[in-house]
């Protein structure tokens, strides 16, 4: 296949020139002539030739060289084709205005055909160069155009280096309005939270799905996930940072909605466990309660046949029905606070102290049903960071699910919890578990689904599971469940340390 030769177009009035250069490049080149600077221009214009190169003479009648480069050069189809003029003049001022004029070398008459050969491949190899070089540009820019998500690139100071056309689109901007700007006008310093994103991808080089606020033009605030990573810029010198942002608007509207229903399923299963417990509360106060009233009927009757001696014997009574009191008003006052409408308020919370309020209200209850309760709690457990709320909800349908597991007449029913924190201090482990009916591999696949439930109608909603299984991952935590038929089932949630 034979190789395509470059054009060279020859400008020049000298037909001794012209024959000279046709000899020289005809082995390589396809040479096309043009006797004047009109003639040229009217053939470049008529777009009866494009040429990949131009030798232009600079002294020739009525237009010499240098008003043909202008026009040259002032010619979008033209422009980027490269001008070597031929001169008999080499004094300084003509090479500087061979330059000004856009040329891109020049060769001093006579030439020597060594030199005018190597010039030709030069410029002729450059111009390839360039030409891939825009064609990569182009590439590249198509590609950015493309994009579904941001891209904004940064200098080590902080500076905003480029932005693409989707970044540009989203914030409301001019590239030329963020060009040298601060990326605190994009990301502004109230916006950042405590994690300093530049500082972390300067030292760990590359920062991966961090959630960040991008602030519009007009002060609308928009989350994304940001992705960036070093690089070098064109000069190998200096080092840049590139961020991509993903727009996650929809996503955090759409978990906004998620968590508005289940709190609101959270509160319809809170009326329905208190109404479950309400007979274990009754117990747990109606004891002590007795046991009061017959201590102020005694005194009573004490106080009308003035027996001093004998009232000051129920001194140590007057103590264990105070005792008595205080635990009636944990109760009744946890149930007040239990009852109260949710909030998604996360704070340091005690695991143990959740347990604690849990069996306050569901042991009791427990103990009716003839089911022996095992608690093994580890020693210095970390603190948690979240909503004690959510989580005594979360123990309370999984001590809920195991006591439903039992048959009504079930001998040795057991319930054991099991809080410690894993081999690495990182997490917190509880695990629920029962040696109740258990379940088939079939339920265990859908016991996390809204509204599903193995229960009769009327003793269960559904909801439990699905509400246990969204407040874990609320906790950034992890649920898991085993279970056998006929052998028991256990849950194990596995929580992050706050630290």
């Amino acid at each position: 296949m034979n190789r395509k030769k470059p054009k060279i177009l020859i400008v020049d009035d000298e037909n001794l020139i012209i024959d000279l250069l046709v000899n020289l490049l005809k082995d390589d080149y396809k040479t096309v002539i043009a006797k004047s600077g009109e003639q040229a221009l009217k053939r470049l214009n008529s777009g009866a030739i494009l040429p990949d190169l131009v030798l232009l003479d600079i002294v020739m009648p009525e237009m010499n060289g240098f008003e043909v480069c202008r026009h040259l050069k002032g010619n979008d189809r033209t422009c980027d084709i490269p001008v070597i003029f031929l001169t008999a003049k080499n004094d300084q001022k003509t090479i500087v205005r061979v330059f000004e004029k856009g040329a891109a070398d020049y060769v001093s008459k006579p030439f020597n055909p060594y030199e005018l050969l190597a010039r030709v491949k030069t410029h002729l190899e450059r111009k390839k160069l360039l030409k891939e070089i825009k064609r990569e540009k182009e590439y590249t820019d198509n590609i950015l155009k493309s994009m579904g998500e941001s891209l904004i690139v940064i200098t080590l100071e902080g500076m905003i280096e480029f932005a693409n056309e989707k970044t540009l689109k989203l914030l409301g901007y001019q590239l030329n309005e963020l060009l040298g700007k601060e990326y605190t006008i994009v990301i502004p310093e109230a916006l950042q939270g405590e994690r300093n994103w530049v500082e972390e991808a300067i030292n760990k080089g590359d920062i991966n799905s961090i959630e960040k606020t991008f602030l519009t033009k007009n002060g609308q605030e928009i989350p994304v996930l940001l992705t960036g990573s070093l690089m070098n810029d064109y000069t190998e010198e200096s080092k840049l940072i590139v961020c991509v942002a993903q727009n996650i608007s929809e996503r955090k509207a759409s978990e906004k909605l998620e968590k508005e229903m289940m709190l609101k399923m959270l509160s319809v299963s809170k009326l329905a466990t208190l109404g479950e417990v309400s007979t274990g509360v009754a117990h747990e106060i109606n004891q002590p309660l007795t046991y009061i009233n017959s201590l102020i009927q005694s005194m009573k009757i004490d106080i009308k046949d003035k027996k001093e001696s004998s009232l000051m014997d129920h001194e140590e009574d007057l103590d264990i029905a105070y005792a008595q009191i205080k635990r009636i008003t944990r109760i009744i006052n946890h149930l007040k606070m239990f009852g109260r409408k949710d909030d998604s308020i996360f704070t340091t919370i005690r695991i143990e102290d959740v347990l604690s309020n849990t069996l306050l209200l569901m042991e009791k209850r427990v103990a009716l049903k003839n089911i022996k309760l095992v608690r093994r709690v580890g020693h210095d457990l970390p603190e948690l960071y979240g909503n004690e709320q959510q989580l005594e909800q979360v123990l309370i349908n999984l001590l809920q699910n195991a006591m439903d597991s039992f048959e009504e007449s079930t001998n040795n029913a057991i319930i054991e919890i099991v809080i410690k924190q894993d081999g690495s201090g990182n997490f917190v482990e509880i695990s629920f578990s029962d040696n109740g009916s258990g379940m088939d591999n079939e339920i265990v696949d859908r016991i996390y689904e809204p509204f599903f439930t193995t229960k009769e109608v009327g003793k269960g909603t559904g909801v439990g599971l699905s509400i246990v299984y969204g407040i874990i991952r609320d906790h950034r935590g992890d649920i898991k469940c085993e279970s056998r038929l006929g052998k028991g089932t256990t849950f194990l949630i596995t929580l992050p340390a706050k630290n």
